[in-house]
């Protein structure tokens, strides 16, 4: 990919993708183990682990996309891109609040 060569709207986009499922992965990675903590199906958990394995995954993908396509200077705005834009930025905390919604009922 030719990053330095996209223009200003493709890179703006480009960028906004790679730290919104940056975002999306990470927390589901740190969440789903707290939901599956409630699963006492044994086929349910398995699915649930291994679906903490694959966003896992995904998010080394989407890491090692940005450590490699962007320029160095430009990285941390792209980690961060999801806190700047307030589109990202309410879609990421309304993600985030349904989850801390049901960990703060969860383990009260």
């Amino acid at each position: 990919m030719d990053y330095v060569n996209l223009t200003p709207d493709e890179r703006w986009a480009f960028d906004g993708i790679l730290s919104y499922l940056t975002f999306l992965d990470s927390v589901q990675t740190c969440n789903i183990p707290h939901l599956k903590s409630c699963v006492t199906a044994p086929e349910i958990s398995l699915c649930m682990a291994e679906q903490t394995s694959q966003e896992a995954m995904h998010n080394q993908s989407y890491q090692y996309m940005i450590e490699t396509i962007i320029p160095s200077d430009r990285r941390t705005f792209v980690y961060e891109f999801w806190k700047t834009d307030s589109v990202l930025r309410d879609r990421c905390e309304f993600i985030a609040g349904i989850y801390q919604q049901y960990m703060d009922v969860r383990f009260v």
